[in-house]
């Protein structure tokens, strides 16, 4: 009977610490133009996502973007540095997923494999 219970409260006392445990997927991709970091923590509901967009391109660095990642787009406009930072999002991808970033600029297009790192 003692080592029931212990066994219980020992239970009790680990299964919300395993509900805590979080997974990050870092998924990259670079291009000529554009060198791309999408990270996601995941979550029982939904992974909090983040990241960021720069132009590494040898062209004068544009002065607003169009942009289309997972379930993130917008136009947006780049920091002098060529840098945008993703505004924080939700997302549902895995370790399966194939993602692709869309970036459009001065009347060009790319799309960008994402790969999981």
């Amino acid at each position: 009977m003692k080592k029931v219970r212990m066994l219980m409260i020992l239970l009790i006392c680990i299964l919300p610490l395993t509900a805590c445990i979080q997974e990050i997927l870092l998924f990259t991709g670079e291009s000529d133009y554009w060198s791309i970091r999408y990270e996601v923590n995941k979550s029982e509901v939904c992974g909090k996502s983040s990241g960021a967009i720069k132009y590494i391109g040898n062209e004068p660095v544009p002065e607003s973007i169009k942009f289309s990642i997972d379930n993130l787009e917008g136009d947006v406009s780049l920091e002098p540095e060529g840098v945008f930072s993703l505004p924080f999002g939700c997302s549902n991808v895995s370790k399966e997923s194939e993602i692709e970033a869309i970036i459009e600029w001065n009347g060009k297009t790319e799309t960008i494999a994402l790969e999981l790192n």
